[in-house]
């Protein structure tokens, strides 16, 4: 395709960025979200796990130039989020936040992923570290630290 990678690659590439971030809370990507439908729609998901939680799916949704207006309305007299009317008939409204405000959220909610438990059908699951990774834990498994507090009012977007 000329002018670049094709808008499914892009698309791709930002949920992957998404996941960096929400992946501490249970959220993962789903591949094919778009064509496939029923427990798989929504761009990134968080597994099932004990009672279900207010936010399970979540849409991921790149522009280039990014959210221009949105960006500024939530950015505009220090506010900490925006929100969009419905039409008052069938429409809910719907609320904006900056990433670090809602992986916030998250956190105060309560959200957190599961605990892998071992599987006594993976070789070498609870027998320590794995060889050759330091502390055992492998790059799919590496936490992401969350921000640990809420950004200040005013403050700049989250650089992704």
């Amino acid at each position: 395709m000329a002018g670049g990678r094709a808008p499914g690659e892009r698309g791709k590439y930002h949920e992957r960025k998404m996941v960096r971030h929400l992946r501490p809370y249970g959220f993962r990507r789903v591949p094919s979200s778009g064509a496939a439908g029923g427990d798989y729609t929504g761009d990134l998901r968080r597994a099932a796990s004990g009672a279900p939680k207010a936010i399970e799916v979540l849409e991921s949704k790149y522009r280039k130039g990014g959210q221009r207006n949105l960006r500024r309305w939530v950015c505009q007299s220090g506010a900490h989020g925006l929100v969009l009317p419905g039409d008052g008939r069938s429409e809910e409204p719907l609320v904006v936040l900056e990433l670090a405000r809602f992986v916030a959220l998250l956190e105060e909610a309560g959200y957190r992923a599961p605990e892998p438990e071992p599987d006594a059908e993976t070789p070498g699951a609870g027998r320590g570290p794995t060889p050759g990774v330091s502390g055992g834990v492998g790059a799919s498994q590496a936490a992401v630290s969350p921000p640990s507090a809420p950004p200040p009012s005013g403050s700049a977007l989250l650089p992704l």
